[in-house]
Order: C-alpha cells, then structure tokens, then sequence
C-alpha cells in the first residue's frame, strides 16, 4: 500500500515526477509565450513556428527575430529538412566541397547540403550545382518534404488533376497532390497551389510541423518550496 510519509523539500520534487510518469500525465507546454520579437501571439502561423523553436528546429534569422515573411532558400531548406529528419542536435559529417561546384567546403549548411544529398533526397539544380542560394518554390517544397519524410526511393501515386494550376504532366504534380492528400497543405486558394510561388519562413513552420508530426516539448515540471510531512512508502 502507498502512503506518504516525512520528506524534505529535496525530494519532494522526485516523488511528484515519480508520480507522473506512473500515471502517464504530462505537462504540457504552452504556446502563449512569444519567442520571437516579429511572431505575435496572434500571427497566423505563431503556434507553427514556436512549434518549430521549441524543437531546436531554428533560432530565428538573428537579433531576436524569425523572419516569417522572408522566402526560404535552398540552402536554408537542407538544414530544416535534414533536423527535421535527424533532430535538433543532429550535426552532419564535415563537408568535403566536393559534391556540388558551387557549394564549397566551408560555405553556409554545405555540411547539410551534402548530407541531403548523401541521402538522396536531392541531386542539386542541374550542372553539378546546388544552387543553395535560389529561393524554394512550392513544387520543389512537395518534393523535398515527401523524400524527407519516406525515403529517397518514394515514389507517390500518379496525379489525377487535384489543383487547377497543376496539370497532370508538370513538375512535381504527383508530389503536390500527395502533400495535399495527406493534409500538410490545401493549396493557395481558388483551387489552385502556386506551385511556382516561393516559400516563406512562416510556411515552411507549418509544412515542416505537419510533416514530421512536430509537437511542443513537455514543459518541465515545477512545484512550489516547502517540506511535505505525509508518509510516502510502507
């Protein structure tokens, strides 16, 4: 039988951990706090993109802010998607500068760069480039995303015409419809995509936060000073 017994404040934080993780509760974390100095509470993609923080995915475009609006370059995108595969401590291999002509050894992401490329999720922009500083369009996302998330051999079924500016035949189209069956995106709107639009900081959160299945960390448990006098164990 459990009962409490005299403890000392040290350890009465112990013994309420203990008692959580017997009955499975967690404390979640919130996301009304604001991380970022240009991320207000009530920006559309807030809860994404503090998703996206809270899980080492990015620190933000520096001096305190996200830069949701800026476009996502491709260099950029090889170190979302390769900590969206590996986790926020991932670090890559050294890179050799190689692999790509145009992305040296000692460039910014090379290291992730060649990494996404040791993966096979991409094969770089033609020439023997990466172009790792050209923006990612929407049809490049669909396809970065869904390798990302199953495999450099994923394959999706053929597209059947789900988006008015996505003709079956084009680009990516069968990786666009893909995206949108699985729920990570519903299109531009009017029908459409934009598959030729650039990315955003802000939509790169929620598509990175739906495809990987990203939620807020557990918040650590905290518990006011003060002895507890019951017995614990007998």
């Amino acid at each position: 039988m459990l009962k409490l017994r005299s403890v000392g404040h040290r350890r009465r934080s112990l013994v309420f951990i203990g008692t959580f993780v017997l009955l499975g509760i967690a404390n979640p974390a919130s996301t009304s706090a604001q991380t970022f100095n240009d991320v207000s509470t009530d920006y559309w993609a807030f809860s994404f993109i503090e998703i996206l923080a809270a899980n080492g995915i990015t620190a933000g475009c520096g001096g305190g802010n996200y830069c949701p609006n800026d476009p996502v370059s491709r260099a950029q995108m090889a170190v979302f998607l390769e900590r969206g595969i590996n986790g926020a401590t991932f670090i890559p291999p050294p890179a050799t500068g190689n692999v790509f002509d145009d992305v040296g050894a000692t460039d910014f992401a090379a290291a992730f760069i060649e990494q996404l490329f040791a993966d096979g999720i991409t094969a770089g922009c033609g020439g023997g480039n990466y172009c790792p500083n050209n923006n990612v369009t929407r049809a490049q996302m669909a396809v970065f995303l869904l390798r990302a998330r199953y495999g450099s051999t994923y394959s999706p079924p053929p597209a059947i015409g789900v988006f008015a500016d996505v003709p079956i035949g084009s680009f990516a189209d069968a990786f666009i419809e893909q995206l949108a069956a699985e729920g990570i995106t519903s299109g531009c709107g009017g029908g459409n995509y934009c598959p030729n639009d650039t990315i955003t900081r802000a939509q790169m959160a929620v598509f990175m936060v739906r495809t990987f299945n990203l939620t807020l960390p557990p918040a650590p448990l905290n518990w006011d000073e003060g002895d507890w006098d019951e017995e614990l164990w007998q």
